[in-house]
């Protein structure tokens, strides 16, 4: 069993948009069955690079991740990444999210500022990261039902 049935919390900077196929796959427990991704990441030990585009990872996986932004608000949020390397286009949208297995609860998150509030590409004076920080209240059971 994944983490041996205790509550899982994973948070962080996955590089994924909300809706893309690994987001549904966090989040939905399975692939779409028509990837239309130009990457999807392959098994460890596959002999196989990184990098194939053709080569499946996993079809499922064992527990769906709720994500405590969308749980709370009924949505992402509309950027927690604001950047720009060199002369490549500023990039703005959302990266970083935090998930937690079903058991938990997300009572409140960190607001973030409206898009077109946001002053930027980041890091700035203001923000010291090209990554908005996120964070959530979350409520874990103090007891888990046994099986």
């Amino acid at each position: 069993r994944l983490s041996s049935g205790l509550p899982v919390i994973l948070a962080g900077d996955f590089n994924f948009m909300p809706g893309s196929e690994t987001y549904r796959l966090v989040t939905e427990g399975v692939l779409p069955e028509d990837p239309k991704g130009a990457f999807t990441p392959v098994p460890p030990h596959s002999g196989k690079t990184a990098l194939s585009p053709t080569i499946p990872f996993w079809e499922a996986i064992p527990l769906k991740l709720k994500s405590a932004y969308n749980e709370v608000l009924g949505e992402e949020p509309s950027f927690t990444n604001y950047a720009q390397t060199r002369n490549a286009p500023v990039f703005i949208g959302t990266l970083d999210y935090i998930f937690v297995s079903p058991e938990i609860s997300a009572l409140s998150v960190r607001d973030l500022p409206a898009q077109e509030a946001a002053k930027g590409p980041y890091p700035t004076d203001a923000e010291p990261s090209d990554h908005a920080m996120i964070a959530a209240t979350l409520r874990i059971p103090a007891k888990l039902e046994e099986e």
